[in-house]
């Protein structure tokens, strides 16, 4: 491939993958989920995976009808119902209707992915016990039993994108009040159909891209011949004499530059230079008091005043519960008064790393096409202007990678490795610093990997074969310095990390975070993740309020292998939407894999970005904000096979820099739609706290902030502008009513106190 047909071209490789992929597929389109109800003397009970069941009361729907009613229809249903000629969608629908069967076990019926077309529910003479096979479940299916009159009776739905099946009254043809409910999973069988199903989607955009490549090199081609037809001019002398003369590396500053002011533009106007998710506050806080030189703040007067989510107040000290690492960076913004600037900062260095990573692997060319990627790639911008520490933790990570690669350069004099060898071990101590398990996912498959390819290629011919496992292979070709130079500096970050928590938590093996939620692990079990399995209603209000409790009959919610791959599917669905400005860029890093037999950079990335992803099965939350922000790290593997496949595909610098020019121009058309998308995202509004500040008649004061919600945001987006120690011009306290309030200005009498509510301030007492 890359020749001068390269959409017929194509390599054995390219079919041998792809027919790998298809047969994946065909397997993934038998996926079946098979759950029961059965109403017996006035009481409905659905039984599902994982041996769940949920029971009501149900009066009135024993000698009725059952149906299955579908709320959504999938997109081409819904276009298809456009059609002129009725008779054509009247025949179509007929044929999409689930048929019923009639078996010794009561009524069995399969109903197909595509949903039921016009007809919302296909009901029949009712039965004691009803099966229900659901044939690639996306999205709400429910089970109808209705009363004889037809309108009223209850129906049984299951969510596979909320995971939860959950029983509503019906009226009138549709769900009015839901009632009650449990976890929904699908079995682990299913769920891996479901994701293969997903992954394996992403392809498609390969058979799109190759014509179009074909296409912009033959117009090109005529380009450039019709030019050398008409003109025989050259570029100027003197401009061709300054490019060449300018190192290469130096081109890439105005890429750098672009970065850092897009960064800066979101973290300025879009996020308005305050935190939007209880994870930024919290590393704020956590800066605040690094930058006073303490690693704990002292308690703060009544604590419940000022309680904040993942702020803990343990033996008279109030911290977060996160690792230092991203602190410690932030705490240099504070010290500077700028702590929004850190991950702009951030984001600029870790493009001109892509630069290098990309260059280092595949060429200079492949290294300006990942930089060019990274900015036309929504994920990887808009996360920049956040005060999230996945932005530290993906440059950490390429600064490892990058230094790593360098200091296998054996033409490199030893002080220069060694200096390389450093700074890659120091790279990955920060990184297990800021995020371990991402360090640990991404950073040490990628040195793996690097050393088992330096055996493979660097062996004889009679070590080769047995190289990847052969316990004699040479020690030179096992970089033993490198090792343990980079495995001594990671060591020292784990004793930083384990003395850190030491003086905050008293024991050096308790993470903090375990403080707050002791179910916040790696692994799999009922105390890994939420055990809560019973949903409850509060319909009393006009939006049904939804609670999770404990139900000992139950199995525990906890973290399975079936939920890990559901969170892996939900995140790589994020990843597809938001990895380039337009829809299908997962299939340029699938071209960079599949389009030639594999090099060795390919090899390597493609090993760290599967450990990345698989990696994330193991823990129980799919932590969607801000896309898919656990993946972020992948990046860096990501965005180099991606540009190597952009590479292949259309193999003439012209026409790559045409497609890359037209990502650009997309990425600045559509980027006013990513900030109206995270404009005061998570309800958080930074006006407000400006209007309380420029409304306060003097300083210091203490201001009381009312929630009309009781959600962390009420409170959280005026915290952020508290200092731990409670001395800055504004304090801001949790509104608890003017009795307890007055206790708590008594902690402050030189301070006049405010009450902040539903957009008003009022002097307390008054």
């Amino acid at each position: 491939m890359g020749g001068k047909r390269p959409f017929f071209g194509l390599t054995h490789w390219f079919w041998l993958g792809n027919m790998v992929l298809w047969l994946l597929l065909g397997w993934a389109q038998t996926e079946m989920v098979t759950i029961e109800v059965v109403q017996q003397g006035g009481r409905c009970q659905a039984f599902l995976p994982e041996g769940r069941s949920s029971e009501i009361t149900c009066y009135g729907v024993a000698n009725g009808s059952v149906g299955i009613y579908q709320p959504v229809q999938p997109r081409w249903v819904q276009v298809a119902a456009w059609l002129p000629w009725e008779w054509v969608w009247e025949q179509q629908a007929a044929l999409q209707l689930p048929a019923w069967q009639q078996t010794p076990d009561g009524l069995r019926v399969t109903v197909p992915q595509w949903g039921l077309a016009r007809r919302q529910t296909t009901l029949v003479e009712g039965a004691d016990q009803v099966t229900v096979r659901l044939r690639q479940l996306d999205g709400e299916v429910g089970v109808v039993l209705l009363g004889e009159n037809g309108r009223f009776g209850y129906v049984f739905m299951v969510s596979s994108d909320n995971r939860r099946g959950v029983w509503w009254q019906w009226q009138d043809g549709r769900p009015t009040v839901p009632l009650e409910g449990v976890p929904f999973q699908k079995p682990i069988v299913a769920q891996l159909q479901t994701l293969t199903r997903k992954v394996v989607g992403t392809t498609w955009g390969i058979w799109l891209l190759l014509p179009l490549a074909a296409l912009l090199r033959r117009l090109v081609s005529q380009i450039e011949r019709v030019r050398r037809r008409t003109t025989d001019q050259q570029p100027p002398f003197v401009v061709c004499r300054l490019l060449s003369i300018v190192p290469f590396s130096l081109k890439m500053v105005p890429l750098i530059w672009l970065a850092f002011a897009l960064a800066l533009l979101i973290a300025g106007r879009v996020l308005e230079r305050v935190p939007h998710v209880q994870d930024s506050v919290t590393y704020l806080f956590q800066a605040q008091t690094l930058a006073r030189g303490s690693l704990t703040a002292p308690a703060p007067p009544m604590p419940d005043f000022f309680a904040q989510e993942f702020l803990l107040v343990r033996q008279g000290n109030w911290f977060g519960k996160y690792p230092p690492g991203f602190p410690l960076l932030l705490a240099v913004g504070v010290r500077l008064g700028v702590p929004w600037v850190v991950n702009p900062l951030l984001a600029a260095l870790s493009l001109a790393l892509l630069f290098q990573l990309g260059r280092r692997l595949y060429g200079r060319r492949v290294g300006v096409i990942t930089a060019v990627l990274a900015l036309t790639s929504p994920f990887f911008v808009m996360m920049t202007g956040t005060y999230m520490a996945h932005v530290a933790e993906m440059f950490w990570v390429l600064l490892f990678m990058v230094a790593w690669l360098a200091g296998q350069k054996r033409r490199l004099g030893l002080a220069r490795r060694v200096a390389f060898w450093s700074l890659a071990g120091a790279a990955l101590g920060m990184a297990l610093l800021t995020r371990q398990f991402a360090a640990m996912a991404v950073g040490v498959p990628f040195a793996l990997l690097t050393l088992l390819q330096n055996i493979s290629r660097k062996g004889t011919k009679t070590q080769r074969p047995k190289a990847f496992f052969c316990a004699f292979a040479p020690l030179r070709e096992l970089q033993v310095g490198q090792l343990a130079v980079v495995g001594v500096l990671t060591g020292v970050a784990v004793g930083l990390l384990l003395g850190y928590q030491w003086r905050v938590t008293g024991n050096p093996w308790l993470d903090p975070r375990l403080l707050f939620w002791p179910y916040d692990r790696v692994g799999f079990g009922g105390g890994v993740g939420e055990s809560s399995n019973l949903i409850l209603f509060d319909n009393r209000g006009g939006t049904p309020a939804l609670t999770w409790v404990m139900d000992p009959t139950q199995p525990p919610r906890g973290h399975t292998l079936a939920r890990g791959l559901y969170n892996v599917k939900q995140n790589w669905l994020a990843l597809a939407a938001m990895f380039l400005v337009v829809p299908g860029g997962l299939a340029l890093v699938w071209l960079g894999v599949l389009g030639r037999r594999p090099v060795w950079g390919t090899w390597v990335l493609g090993g760290t970005a599967v450990s990345g992803i698989t990696a994330y099965i193991f823990y129980w939350h799919p932590g969607i904000m801000y896309g898919p922000r656990y993946f972020y790290a992948i990046l860096p593997a990501l965005l180099p096979l991606a540009a190597h496949g952009l590479q292949v595909a259309v193999a003439e610098r012209r026409v790559a820099a045409l497609l890359l020019g037209l990502l650009l121009l997309a990425g600045m058309v559509k980027t006013p739609q990513w900030a109206a998308a995270y404009r005061d995202f998570n309800f958080v509004d930074g006006d407000l706290l400006v209007q309380v500040q420029e409304t306060i008649p003097q300083t210091p004061a203490l201001v009381f902030v009312g929630s009309k919600t009781g959600d962390w945001w009420d409170y959280g987006a005026f915290f952020s502008a508290n200092t731990p120690w409670l001395d800055g011009p504004l304090v801001f306290a949790r509104d608890q009513g003017e009795a307890a309030n007055r206790r708590l200005w008594a902690a402050f009498p030189n301070r006049p106190a405010y009450v902040w509510r539903d957009g008003v301030l009022v002097k307390l007492g008054d």
